[in-house]
């Protein structure tokens, strides 16, 4: 993952070419996604072609089902690491949805100027695909900790759940190995499935009673 590549969704892709010249210019590779995706294919979408940051119009209905926020907060809930803006000439719009922040939604003339305004927006992106590279380091090292754990059996519910949630997603960026599903239940896990069981069978024997 070592490209600067920014994706693009637009509910229209004549601005495109143009903006993936400006950027490339600027070491930054832009790719749009194509068609009408759902949120989920974006999702998908965005991790196969590992992109480090997501860019996307705010007004994308009614050619799509949904609008740039809505978007937005979907991949933060699947790709929490993922820095994402939003391009708009409805910037006052895309705010009264309360979906995102202020400072993730930008001007679309901004892609138009030149001088010190498209300057600063190139800084921003340059440092938002740091910010991600930082962010699945840091999460690569979080997750090691927890699989150190999670092999010596010394690990609590809580911990085993953070472990199968970064698992998950290192393991679609493809970061990390493939661990065999019969693996990946913790000995905590087993422990309460036993006792379970074994509260059953109390609850059994005493009803037969």
């Amino acid at each position: 993952m070592n490209e600067n590549t920014l994706g693009y969704l637009d509910n229209e892709t004549t601005n495109f070419e143009k903006y993936r010249k400006r950027l490339q210019r600027r070491e930054i590779k832009l790719l749009c996604k194509n068609g009408k995706p759902t949120m989920q294919e974006v999702v998908d979408w965005l991790v196969e072609n590992e992109i480090k940051c997501f860019m996307v119009d705010y007004k994308l209905e009614p050619q799509f089902s949904y609008q740039g926020t809505d978007l937005l907060f979907y991949i933060k809930s699947a790709l929490p690491d993922l820095p994402c803006i939003i391009l708009t000439n409805y910037k006052s719009d895309s705010l009264t949805d309360n979906l995102v922040e202020d400072f993730v939604v930008f001007d679309r003339h901004t892609m138009d100027s030149t001088g010190d305004d498209f300057v600063k927006f190139i800084e921003t992106l340059k440092r938002t695909l740091k910010i991600f590279d930082k962010r699945i380091q840091k999460r690569i090292e979080y997750y090691e900790e927890l699989l150190i754990k999670h092999n010596s059996g010394n690990i609590t519910v809580f911990e085993n759940e953070e472990f199968l949630k970064n698992y998950s997603l290192l393991r679609s960026y493809g970061v990390v190995d493939d661990i065999p599903s019969e693996l990946l239940t913790s000995k905590v896990e087993k422990s309460l499935d036993s006792l379970l069981e074994e509260l059953d069978e109390v609850l059994d024997s005493v009803e037969e009673k």
